[in-house]
């Protein structure tokens, strides 16, 4: 597999240079097609690998796809030196794709990519400090950035989750929804401050949602009801929650091995870092999910041959991809070019057209995709429901060859 070959160690000129690919047991020329399908079979492979997380459902033909967050070493069962090699070949392959075709298909969420470059800063365990316990580490964190630090850069992160899985991040929204202003209870926490006051029955509920981690840090820093309640002063739930998702998502196992090679990858050992350093996560992802794939944005990088004599066909196939979801354009794309995604600015590569080409065929046959040479042939269909219905079965067929 690419990912665990030796393409991290290639030189500049041979990770972006011209690549060709040799089938197995098969004759045949790569014209450019075939090199397209490696890339993206590639990151297919990438996402349902060990190495991610995957967050979000993703069932259902109309579901989005699922945000991928690094996965924890140790439970993708691999070495600290293949787990490097791995993550440094994820990062080459992306750049290589950029370079190539304006984009690339890797679902990973902004937040890797701010911890990769910096961005987001390291919490417990991977402040490399290992003479006190992770949580005493945190309580001293809080004393030196802060609790609107926290607030912040949990705010920030739940906005990102949100993105990823809704469900989750409203999971964490009531937990702090949950908490109120508790009556005067004398001399609290720092220095007799008003104290915030979780129920019962919500710490209890909290216990089944959180790491333990972060679960003991809450009560460490809290005031223990008979009944079960909890009581803190200033942002102690902010702190125990920021802890949990960077716990969950971000950090631990060692995922900032992963982040650093990652960045040694997308960045060719550090030659490219002008292309990524001045963009933030965010920005980072938009250009690899490049334009929003939408019916006007796919037709208008269409051409027909022949142009005449086949209107009614024509309109036909332009109406049909109109019915089209991104998600179906998306395979569509992938079907006829390899890649199935748009630029950011909505245009393939040097201005390639994708050629939809209606020739003399049996009815009842499916269109065929040439990919080295961007174009998709059509027997003439009189119909355009059966013609719909041909072109969706043949976008949705499994691919022609895999990687080994």
């Amino acid at each position: 597999e690419i990912v665990s070959s030796d393409v991290c160690d290639w030189s500049e000129e041979e990770l972006l240079g011209e690549w060709r690919v040799m089938l197995n047991d098969e004759s045949g020329v790569d014209g450019g097609g075939l090199r397209r399908e490696v890339v993206s079979l590639f990151f297919e492979q990438f996402e349902s690998s060990p190495l991610v997380l995957r967050v979000g459902a993703d069932d259902g033909a109309a579901a989005l796809a699922p945000t991928l967050f690094v996965a924890d070493r140790l439970r993708a069962d691999k070495s600290p030196q293949q787990w490097r090699k791995m993550w440094m070949s994820v990062g080459a392959m992306t750049l290589r794709a950029v370079v190539h075709f304006g984009n690339a298909p890797i679902a990973l969420s902004s937040a890797v990519f701010d911890c990769a470059f910096g961005r987001l800063g390291r919490l417990p365990p991977d402040l490399g400090d290992d003479s006190e316990s992770p949580g005493a580490q945190l309580a001293r964190l809080r004393e030196s950035r802060g609790d609107d630090w926290a607030r912040s850069q949990l705010l920030d992160l739940l906005r990102r989750l949100r993105r990823a899985d809704a469900l989750k991040e409203a999971g964490y929204r009531w937990m702090l929804a949950q908490r109120g202003i508790a009556p005067a209870r004398g001399e609290g926490p720092r220095g007799g401050a008003g104290l915030l006051t979780v129920p019962g029955d919500a710490v209890e509920t909290f216990a089944a949602m959180l790491e333990p981690q972060s679960m003991d840090f809450l009560r460490a820093h809290s005031e223990a009801g008979g009944d079960g309640s909890v009581a803190h002063a200033g942002a102690v739930l902010e702190w125990a929650l920021l802890w949990d998702v960077y716990l969950k998502y971000l950090g631990g196992g060692d995922r900032w091995v992963a982040y650093d090679a990652l960045v040694e990858g997308l960045t060719a050992k550090g030659k490219r870092l002008d292309l990524w350093a001045r963009l933030t996560g965010e920005q980072t992802v938009e250009v690899f999910d490049g334009a929003s794939l939408t019916p006007s944005a796919v037709v208008a990088n269409l051409e027909f041959k022949p142009n005449y004599g086949y209107d009614a066909q024509i309109n036909s196939f332009k109406r049909v991809v109109e019915t089209f979801d991104e998600r179906e354009l998306s395979m569509f794309l992938r079907f006829a070019t390899g890649i199935g995604k748009l630029p950011a600015n909505r245009r393939f590569p040097a201005g390639q057209r994708l050629t939809i080409r209606f020739l003399p065929d049996n009815l009842d046959h499916l269109p065929s995709a040439h990919t080295c040479f961007w174009t998709v042939d059509l027997p003439p269909y009189q119909d355009e429901a059966d013609m719909a219905d041909k072109l969706r079965l043949a976008i949705a067929a499994p691919q022609p060859f895999a990687l080994s």
